[in-house]
């Protein structure tokens, strides 16, 4: 059965080669391309590629060539119209039977695209005649040159029902108002032009085609922006304005600018950076997220770095966090505050733009940036309330691997920020001191664990299989837990007294006395005694699990480098045990 080009085409703007074959063969990227072995034939050496921007993959070793479909055809044995069907309802589209209905519906939508093609070919005739030379002139003084007013086919919607007077003489009036090219009053009135007096952004589909607009007043009018409503043809949600310009360009420099406006992207370029696009006036969505991704892993997105913009950059990323994938996320550029990208471009050129894109925040950081600026942080409390509005968000990412790097990120972050300001000193952290060994640290957080215990034994019950186990570097601490222990055990009643009264003659006295010190409670206000016993239980979870993660790094980096010294079965085994034996203690 023959199937229209634009059903096709529509199945494969909607799944990348890379995805339908990740399926069936382990790829890894390669610069432009991924590669991996060949489904086709046996081998050692990967010879199979995949190119997402191209669509297509290869096999040098069999010399197989394809699409998304000839790929499906030629790993599970289907016919062309059983590749279809199969991709078609894994992109979400209904199957295409070349009923009388549904070739109705396509030749619908051919004439509702030819509607719009021939609106924006009169947008354009407009703009270079008589009637639009003050358009042009606007655009012309904000630096738009012709080459980029042509190659976005920009246009002009002069006033009164012109464009009506003209599409009406090749399609019914029914199928201009569908296009939303005419409205109709509510009022039972003659249909009208539904721009006017308006610069025209034609926003074109994946392919290439018109399929809506965007309109600018060039006077005091109102709304200064207008856009298409949505439509059979236009879904504002899954498009960006530019991508089937911007999108080889971005492929090829690996980077993806995304802004906030039509005259941002036209702007710059205008100025020559051409990898840029536009989010048609909405908050980036996740299909407009896995569209980029699948041109570039990494794109950037730019918002005002004020308030405002910083908290629509947080909406932004608390919308993605449930779809990261490994190797894919966002990142953001925040702006001189009450600047976009258009003025950035014009008073310091595509330098300055690139210079503020090379200082982007990635997504980590604008989430705990937003968790944690401003906020009066000097109290458990409120501590407590980051952490817990962290939890809930690294919570929503599906991905369990990403989700344990997330928890792991947020949790360093979290306790380096309080061991940094004096002000916000967090329980369990060490007060400010950059030039303090890491075994010196280390510790002082066993110090820690061992004060919180003796000044809080009825912790015992909640901790005894963890402080069981660990061991310290300290042989005499060591000698300390193990005597501490012994006494809790042996006694249905102890408080610190008594176990102060067991070291106090001992040869073990004076390093006792330094673990109910002052000087180490400036360190851990949970491990004083006046502390509540919830404090302590807090305090102590957090010290432990920080103890955990530096022990973890310790072995990670001395079984790495002995692999790397005898890149042997054996010790790779153990540091991939070690590795998983981390992630599977951290997402515990």
């Amino acid at each position: 059965m023959p199937f229209p080009k634009e059903y096709l085409n529509e199945i494969r703007n909607r799944l990348s080669v890379s995805s339908v074959v990740s399926k069936k063969v382990k790829l890894n990227k390669r610069g432009k391309e991924y590669l991996g072995l060949s489904p086709f034939n046996v081998e050692k050496t990967p010879s199979f590629t995949v190119n997402d921007n191209e669509g297509f993959y290869k096999c040098f070793s069999s010399g197989e060539f394809g699409d998304i479909f000839t790929f499906i055809m030629k790993t599970e044995g289907l016919s062309f119209p059983e590749a279809v069907e199969k991709l078609a309802l894994e992109a979400g589209l209904e199957v295409f039977k070349n009923t009388q209905e549904d070739n109705r519906i396509l030749n619908h939508k051919k004439l509702l695209y030819n509607a719009v093609e021939c609106a924006t070919t009169f947008f354009q005739n407009e703009l270079f005649g008589f009637s639009g030379k003050h358009a042009k002139k606007y655009l012309l003084d904000r630096g738009i040159t012709e080459g980029v007013i042509r190659k976005f086919r920009l246009g002009f919607a002069p006033k009164g029902n012109n464009l009506k007077f003209e599409l009406i003489k090749k399609f019914p009036e029914k199928i201009l108002v569908e296009a939303k090219l005419l409205g109709i009053p509510t009022d039972g009135r003659d249909s009208f032009d539904f721009f006017r007096n308006r610069i025209m952004f034609p926003i074109f589909d994946f392919n290439g085609k018109p399929i809506a607009f965007g309109g600018r007043v060039i006077d005091n009018g109102q709304p200064k922006y207008l856009n298409s409503p949505e439509t059979t043809l236009f879904s504002k949600g899954s498009l960006l304005y530019g991508y089937n310009l911007a999108r080889e360009t971005a492929f090829n420099q690996k980077e993806f600018i995304v802004t906030e406006g039509y005259m941002d992207v036209l702007s710059m370029v205008s100025k020559g950076k051409t990898n840029v696009v536009a989010s048609l006036g909405t908050a980036l969505t996740e299909m407009q997220i896995k569209r980029l991704w699948k041109t570039v892993p990494e794109p950037t997105l730019c918002f005002d770095g004020d308030k405002a913009g910083r908290k629509a950059a947080l909406r932004v990323a608390e919308r993605i966090l449930p779809v990261l994938k490994p190797g894919y996320s966002i990142n953001f550029t925040l702006l001189p505050s009450g600047k976009d990208p258009d003025d950035i471009v014009k008073e310091g050129g595509v330098g300055e733009m690139n210079n503020l894109i090379s200082n982007s925040l990635s997504l980590c950081e604008v989430i705990w940036n937003n968790k944690v600026e401003g906020r009066s942080l000097d109290t458990p409390e409120r501590r407590a309330a980051v952490k817990s509005e962290l939890k809930n968000l690294i919570d929503t990412i599906e991905n369990k691997d990403v989700h344990s790097e997330y928890k792991w990120y947020m949790n360093e972050q979290y306790y380096n920020y309080f061991r940094n300001n004096k002000k916000n000193v967090s329980q369990g952290e060490i007060p400010p001191n950059s030039v303090m060994p890491v075994d010196s640290v280390r510790d002082i957080r066993h110090r820690i664990l061992i004060s919180t215990l003796i000044n809080h034994p009825e912790l015992l019950d909640y901790i005894e299989e963890r402080i069981g186990v660990m061991q310290f570097e300290n042989s005499v601490l060591n000698q300390i837990r193990q005597e501490i222990l012994k006494i809790i055990s042996k006694n249905n009643k102890v408080d610190r007294l008594l176990i102060r009264e067991h070291f106090v003659n001992s040869d073990l006295g004076t390093e006792f006395d330094k673990l109910i010190s002052k000087d180490l409670y400036v360190h851990a206000a949970f491990a004083r005694p006046e502390a509540t016993l919830e404090e302590a239980k807090e305090g102590w979870d957090d010290t432990h699990y920080l103890c955990q993660i530096e022990g973890l790094k310790s072995h990670i980096k001395d079984a790495s480098g002995d692999f790397v010294e005898d890149p042997s079965i054996a010790s790779f085994e153990r540091f991939r045990q070690l590795f998983d034996e981390g992630k599977n203690s951290f997402d515990n």
